[in-house]
């Protein structure tokens, strides 16, 4: 576990059933010296996992810092549901170690690898995902890291 605390990024979502569901990202330390170099760098990434997602944004906070939060409206979507996840994995480019964390109500259309349960990194929206992730996220020892993949699981996974 890291000796400080880490500057941090949560963006909370609405399913179709008004479920909410949370991603926490670890954040540049650099960045968070000023309001307004963080919310340029913040709404990218928020923006390119909106792509990813049928959830309603409605809660985003960085943590030691500041907070946005707009009225929660339920997603739209009847298949946009808490339930089902990316399993995003990735790299500490430093100690090599290898983390994951979920993003909920998945966007499976364009982003999904046919006949597989396997993102396709390759599609508009996770390319610039992955630009935003690797520019703005950190492990939670404070080390850049590199997006490995991305699997869609279930509830049990």
């Amino acid at each position: 576990m890291p000796s400080v605390q880490r500057p941090q990024l949560s963006i909370t979502q609405l399913d179709y059933s008004k479920e909410s569901t949370t991603t926490s990202y670890y954040v540049d330390e650099t960045i968070d010296t000023t309001y307004t170099a963080n919310f340029a760098a913040f709404t990218a990434l928020v923006n390119a996992e909106g792509l990813l997602t049928t959830g309603s944004q409605y809660s985003i906070v960085q943590e030691m810092n500041r907070s946005v939060q707009v009225p929660p409206v339920a997603a739209t979507s009847p298949f946009s549901q808490r339930e089902l996840r990316w399993r995003v994995r990735y790299r500490d480019l430093v100690t090599e170690k290898e983390y994951s964390f979920t993003i909920g109500c998945p966007e499976l259309t364009g982003n999904l690898k046919p006949g597989t349960d396997e993102a396709d990194l390759d599609s508009a929206a996770w390319l610039g995902y992955i630009a935003e992730f690797e520019a703005t996220a950190r492990s939670v020892d404070g080390n850049n890291v590199m997006l490995l993949g991305a699997t869609l699981i279930g509830r049990s996974n």
